[in-house]
């Protein structure tokens, strides 16, 4: 999505460019200087890795102000053969004499990576003994010269000695995802207990519908808030998955300098365009260069959330349990079924699937997960296809069962391999689930999307739906 910004610089260009004479195509200087960041530009893939590795051999390769050339150092050497004996020691000391000094190293408090302790920086010894006297008696020229080179030789020999930092001084971003299936005498008055524990732990309620409830509690509270919340019942169910996003967070924070590096060229190269195609083909960069970002910072801001706030699912079952469903599935697979409930784990390395508009995958988690900031989170796994059976066969058994639980099935279809449903919860504020299954060799694979509230199903809906041909699994 353009920016308001650049519809209005795109309409200003094209006005001040209508009337310009000579609109040819790219001047040679405009095509050099933008070529390089031509593979972010053209978006996907990792072109944003070889414009951030050119960046960094060019900064590489270029010198550094302070060094000096093997010219200079030869003229250094010979100035030093034709110098004349040091001069003597000062008989009065200086304003102040080198001394050995600690300095703090300290990261900004936005940066995200870890404190690093004190660097010690030492000064080497001069080899004589240290000057002493009246800190007001007059020092000679020879004396101020010695003390100068004897600070000059400290700072360029000073070694720092970076120490190894230990796990307390190593900050993680870990996301922790918990699931708890409750039975409880009655629905309401669980559901009542559990928004008072959540305002007790300082967190809130993040979605509510009908037996679900999706909670969020401050991060370094996650034990104890599933502790809490499982006194309300008898625990059925309880699933934990602790995902490390460090790197995850430092990749796409790379990408998006790159991206942003790559904008701001582009930008100034406009300010310099003389022809209307050359405007405007800049004009469409920048358009498409600012959609991806936008996407990367959503994604950041999305996993920087989940690891503030960590995100528990609660499902509450009656206790009267079947005595509410007309009719249950023979297989234990169909009937462990659950909306926003984890799926088995020991998959993730078998599937593959593109990019989920509005969602960010979570990398190691097994099975494949995905959240969005809407709490929608999406999972990808596999199960034995025992009994054996094709997609349309297990589509119909998953189908029997929730009419059974006396959910409304809304839609369905086929796209990528995949049958596919689309399910909603008979409840004030209902829930959506988009189940889709595919039969590869002695595993069936099973796409599980849950939309916690209608505004989520309108969001998410049609990318869901488009990502499913791009599911590629290993039998």
């Amino acid at each position: 999505m353009i920016h308001r910004a650049w519809k209005a610089a795109y309409t200003s260009l094209l006005a001040a460019c209508v009337g310009a004479s000579g609109c040819g195509g790219h001047s040679p200087q405009m095509a050099e200087a933008w070529q390089p960041y031509q593979p972010v530009v053209q978006g996907g893939g990792q072109g944003w890795r070889q414009v951030e590795a050119q960046e960094r051999a060019n900064r590489a390769a270029q010198p550094r102000s302070g060094s000096k050339t093997s010219a200079d150092r030869e003229g250094d050497a010979e100035v030093q053969s034709q110098r004349a004996e040091p001069p003597p020691a000062p008989t009065s000391a200086p304003d102040s004499a080198p001394v050995a000094r600690t300095e703090s190293v300290r990261k900004s408090s936005s940066s995200s990576g870890p404190r690093r302790p004190a660097v010690q920086r030492s000064a080497p010894s001069s080899g004589g003994s240290a000057p002493s006297g009246s800190a007001g008696a007059a020092s000679s020229s020879s004396g101020r010269q010695a003390h100068a080179d004897a600070a000059s030789k400290a700072k360029s020999n000073a070694v720092f000695e970076e120490p190894e930092l230990t796990a307390a001084q190593v900050k993680r971003d870990v996301v922790y995802l918990g699931y708890l299936q409750l039975e409880v005498r009655r629905r309401v008055d669980a559901l009542l207990a559990i928004e008072a524990k959540v305002k007790e732990r300082k967190g809130y309620v993040d979605r509510m519908a009908g037996n679900l409830i999706v909670v969020r509690v401050p991060a370094g509270d996650f034990e104890q808030a599933m502790a809490t919340f499982a006194e309300v019942g008898r625990v059925m169910d309880r699933r934990i998955q602790a995902l490390d996003v460090s790197e995850q967070v430092s990749d796409l924070g790379s990408r998006l300098a790159v991206l942003r590096e790559a904008r701001e060229r582009l930008v100034q190269l406009l300010a310099r365009a003389q022809s209307v195609e050359e405007r405007l083909a800049l004009l469409e960069q920048i358009k498409r260069l600012s959609g991806q970002i936008e996407e990367i910072e959503a994604s950041l801001q999305t996993l920087r959330d989940l690891v503030a706030w960590q995100t528990i699912t609660i499902e509450l079952v009656s206790q009267e349990g079947d005595a509410g469903i007309a009719r249950r599935s023979a297989f234990p697979f169909v009937r462990a079924l659950g909306p926003g409930k984890p799926g088995p784990d020991g998959s993730a390395d078998d599937v593959r699937l593109s990019a989920v508009q509005g969602f960010v995958a979570l990398r190691e988690a097994d099975p494949f997960t995905a959240r969005a900031a809407d709490s929608s989170s999406l999972q990808v796994f596999a199960v034995d296809n025992e009994p054996r059976g094709d997609a349309e066969f297990w589509h119909k058994a998953i189908a029997w069962e929730l009419e059974g639980r006396g959910d409304k099935r809304l839609e369905v279809g086929t796209a990528g391999g995949f049958q596919w449903q689309l399910w909603q919860s008979r409840e004030p504020r209902p829930w959506s689930w988009l189940l889709a299954v595919k039969v590869v060799g002695e595993r069936l694979w099973v796409v599980s999307a849950f939309l916690p509230d209608p505004a989520a199903l309108g969001r998410h809906k049609a990318a869901l739906l488009a990502a499913l041909p791009t599911v590629e699994v290993t039998p």
